[in-house]
């Protein structure tokens, strides 16, 4: 394991490296005051390459702010009101007056974020987790789910694949997290804790974070038969918290969860939080997920859970809302065990596809009270369900691109009716169709050896039927390739065919003797029967004069 990689190391101002991350703690005050959206108390500021330090002190000391050591960043710097609002002095005034400044190249709000789910205690148990294998369970509808178990017959997860989780924390003691919590050569846990100021990123009595990280990798078969499965039952989750008690994070903490992970060898960036501030006031944010599209990190992020149309411009939510301009983002929204939207938001561009969101199972910090294990909903909890898909994806492919994985995922939905509009796919995430890459396994290949009744005169030549049928209720049955057929027959009609659950099919074949004997041949099935993937059916005839 390399050794943690800071953002910053020297004192310098917006656009080169503040402190390192020793100095105390945000007062959460800052966060659950702003009732206007970010915070009251600062703004943040990046200046132009080209600026130099006496340009950037001036923008700084003429309008009397003071920069905040507690917040290092290489990419910008914030900036504190203090007294001045004492004065009349206001968040909007400063950005105002930055922004006229020619050194000066981004100035905005450091806004509020809200985590996009809500979480409550419960027993549970993997058979009512719907969101991975519907069965019609409390009143839901038969496979509306991600077809989790089918897509663990590719695989089950991979320990060398990082998801980073900025949130609310990670109890990293959790049973069913413990084991895929990433730590380095120490057994010390790689993460950072981004209120507190220390590298002890744990979980304490807000659940949000826990909640999300069960969903994405909780351990899976476990001995006791206890718990729930994660969506990856091995990965390496990297706990990151800027998210306070509250359930409210500022802006600014989070793009230095985002290029913590980064610099930590994440390949995929969980952020099931967002704001409507609006694309003006969330440039640096975009900024942050563009150095994590350059190192190849897919961001998957939660679309908010306020049901509104996010592709209108006072609707606007972010970071989600990047999907549309960044190859690395995907936007989720969220479903019931009916396939309906869930209380999500929607919008044709703004979001990509939906995933379960609603009476999600998930995993609960000790803090949170005495039950391990609670229900949540929100499209925090979807967009946990896609990170999980990722991971494995990840997994089986190391050297696949965030782009890439995006497009697979997306291109391999479960259209829904109900969706259409809702999103950019019209789409429910697919486990199984994104694992296998459109082309899974599945069905159960019954077929007899073909015999031709009557024998034919040498010369002449008869058809009969052979016919297919998928013995398996579940799953589709593919024949992907027919032939090569060895004997005087050959294949009049039929071909490669989908047959669905205990449905059958038939394909006609042609016996021509050439003399009159018994002749015997073979014809060959390809297939996606998992046990039968080559099929060779025996052919007979018999010829006469």
């Amino acid at each position: 394991m390399k050794p943690l990689v800071h953002c910053a190391r020297a004192a310098a101002i917006g656009g080169a490296a503040l402190l390192a991350y020793t100095a105390a703690p945000t007062p959460s005050s800052a966060v659950s005051g702003a009732a206007a959206g970010y915070d009251p108390d600062a703004v943040l500021v990046a200046f132009h390459d080209s600026a130099r330090m006496p340009a950037r002190l001036s923008a700084v000391q003429r309008l009397g702010l003071t920069v905040d050591s507690r917040v290092s960043s290489p990419h910008f710097a914030r900036l504190r009101l203090g007294s001045l609002r004492s004065r009349g002095v206001t968040v909007a005034s400063v950005i105002d007056a930055l922004r006229r400044d020619p050194s000066v190249r981004v100035a905005e709000p450091d806004a509020v974020v809200r985590v996009d789910g809500v979480v409550r205690p419960k027993d549970l148990f993997f058979k009512v987790q719907w969101g991975l294998d519907n069965t019609g369970q409390e009143f839901g509808t038969k496979d509306a789910d991600i077809d989790m178990p089918e897509a663990w017959r590719a695989a089950t997860g991979s320990p060398n694949v990082i998801v980073a989780i900025p949130d609310s924390g990670i109890d990293f003691n959790h049973p069913d997290l413990s084991p895929n919590i990433l730590r380095d050569g120490s057994n010390n846990v790689v993460g950072f804790d981004f209120l507190d100021a220390d590298p002890n990123p744990i979980s304490s009595t807000e659940p949000h974070g826990t909640f999300v990280a069960g969903i994405i990798g909780a351990v899976g078969m476990s001995p006791a038969k206890t718990g729930i499965a994660g969506v990856t039952w091995a990965v390496k989750m990297m706990p990151l918290r800027f998210i306070g008690n509250d359930g409210l994070g500022l802006t600014s903490k989070g793009i230095l969860c985002i290029d913590f992970a980064r610099l930590n060898g994440a390949h995929i960036i969980n952020n099931s939080w967002g704001n409507y501030n609006g694309p003006a006031s969330n440039l640096l944010l975009k900024e942050a997920i563009q150095r994590a599209e350059t190192a190849g990190i897919l961001v998957v992020c939660s679309a908010g859970n306020e049901n509104l149309d996010t592709d209108l411009p006072d609707n606007l939510h972010h970071p989600s809302g990047f999907n549309t301009e960044l190859t690395n983002v995907l936007s989720v929204g969220a479903t019931d065990r009916n396939d309906a939207p869930a209380h999500s938001n929607f919008g044709a561009t703004s979001i990509d596809l939906a995933a379960p969101g609603e009476d999600i199972h998930g995993t609960l910090p000790a803090g949170a009270g005495p039950a391990q294990y609670g229900v949540g909903d929100g499209t925090s909890n979807a967009a946990a369900f896609v990170t999980g898909v990722a991971a494995l994806i990840r997994g089986l492919q190391p050297g696949i691109t965030a782009a890439d994985l995006k497009a697979r995922i997306l291109n391999n939905v479960d259209v829904k009716g109900g969706l259409a509009g809702k999103n950019a796919t019209s789409g429910r995430l697919n486990a199984n169709l994104a694992v296998f890459n459109g082309d899974p396994p599945g069905g159960l290949l019954k077929v007899k050896s073909l015999k031709f009744k009557n024998a034919v005169k040498v010369g002449e030549s008869d058809t009969t039927d052979l016919v297919i049928t998928n013995g398996d209720k579940e799953t589709d049955l593919r024949i992907t390739g027919v032939g090569p057929i060895t004997g005087p027959f050959s294949l009049v009609s039929g071909g490669p065919v989908t047959i669905p659950p205990g449905g059958k099919s038939s394909m006609t074949l042609r016996f021509t003797p050439t003399a009159p004997l018994k002749f015997d041949g073979t014809l060959t099935l390809t297939t996606r029967d998992p046990t039968n993937a080559t099929a060779v059916v025996n052919i007979s005839g018999k010829g006469k004069r």
